[in-house]
């Protein structure tokens, strides 16, 4: 019987392990760049945000950190699926507005905005959308979480900034994974926006 054996100094074992790890640092890379695009696009409408908030966990070895982010991460998706399943359920059972009459009736109040002298003072249907970034990071080139968490509106903007700039750190991210809810193809699929969006209690229903 003839049995062979590679050494890891072997080409041959070698070049399937720089394969592996080139394709395994490019995925990180899309990713931070992803995760920064969305955090960048979210800093945009900071004006817009209503609640936020920041946690942060230290663990000593990466091991630690991926039993943490996988953790985390399954109870944020439970979270999130609970409240689409919920808001789902809601707009199901609200009753639809004939399209002849729902048409009437955009005319009509988009006329009433044209007269009115201040158009801001209209009263207009809202609801919100919730998100979550969540990031397992080596700390080690990156930014410290902020100590107090988020007190004012310009906190929620230095995290998400933060996150858009830390995200891109080469070979510093582990993992991530962002949710919101409504999600974008129903937004985009949906011409019943306020049907869709999220009440203020359900969103406080969700995180409190």
């Amino acid at each position: 019987t003839n049995i062979s054996m590679l050494s890891q100094d072997d080409p041959r074992v070698q070049q399937p392990q720089q394969q592996l790890s080139g394709a395994y640092s490019f995925r990180q890379q899309a990713l931070g760049r992803y995760v920064s695009n969305v955090a960048s696009t979210f800093l945009q409408y900071t004006n817009c945000i209503r609640y936020g908030n920041i946690e942060s966990i230290r663990v000593p070895f990466v091991e630690d950190a991926v039993k943490e982010f996988r953790q985390v991460a399954k109870e944020e998706r439970q979270v999130f699926a609970a409240t689409a399943a919920n808001q789902k359920r809601k707009k199901n059972v609200m009753p639809e507005e004939p399209k002849k009459e729902k048409v009437q009736r955009q005319e009509e109040e988009a006329n009433d905005g044209a007269n009115a002298k201040d158009f801001n003072s209209n009263k207009k249907k809202s609801g919100y959308i919730l998100a979550t970034i969540l990031l397992s990071i080596k700390g080690d080139r990156t930014s410290v979480p902020l100590p107090f968490g988020i007190l004012r509106k310009k906190d929620v903007g230095r995290a998400l900034s933060r996150i858009a700039t830390d995200a891109k750190v080469e070979d510093c991210l582990v993992g991530s994974e962002i949710s919101w809810v409504p999600n974008i193809h129903t937004l985009l699929a949906d011409d019943d926006i306020d049907g869709i969006l999220l009440s203020e209690k359900a969103v406080l229903k969700a995180f409190p």
